[in-house]
């Protein structure tokens, strides 16, 4: 287990001190920075949490197994390798683009087709919940869900 909470540590570190690295090369957080810091976080920090409780007896079934496994040190190191794919993979497609053409891509789109994405927008977050409510109906809604 303590090469588990290594590993961790190293991608903690690794995705921190890269990002921060990005950050202050190009003054801004690019997407690509927050996929990076949230593999992290979760190859990292949700890793170790699980690990932790579980050697505290959380569930001792399901630590026999983690701790007879021996790739389970290795989960860290693969989000490692993710990690390093995805700054690779922002170096290898980036462009350098003039100003003037993304000023044009911004001023390209008419308002209209901008008024119809944001109906739609809208229109698509009131479906998603009265799906979600139908889907939670039998279970006697939202708050009864919850104690489901």
């Amino acid at each position: 287990m303590s090469l588990l909470y290594a590993s961790s540590i190293f991608l903690l570190i690794v995705a921190i001190i890269g990002t921060y690295l990005r950050a202050s090369r190009y003054n801004k957080i690019a997407l690509v920075d927050w996929f990076v810091m949230g593999s992290a976080f979760y190859g990292g920090v949700i890793l170790m949490i699980i690990a932790f409780y579980l050697e505290k007896g959380a569930s001792p079934r399901f630590y026999t197994l983690l701790k007879m496994s021996d790739i389970t040190p290795f989960y860290p190191i693969g989000s490692m390798l993710v990690v390093f794919g995805a700054w690779t993979a922002c170096l290898f497609f980036e462009k350098k683009r003039p100003l003037s053409t993304q000023q044009e891509k911004v001023q390209h789109y008419p308002q209209a087709f901008v008024s119809t994405l944001h109906k739609f927008a809208w229109f698509m977050l009131f479906f998603s919940v009265f799906s979600y409510w139908v889907y939670t109906k039998p279970y006697g809604g939202f708050i009864g869900y919850l104690d489901y």
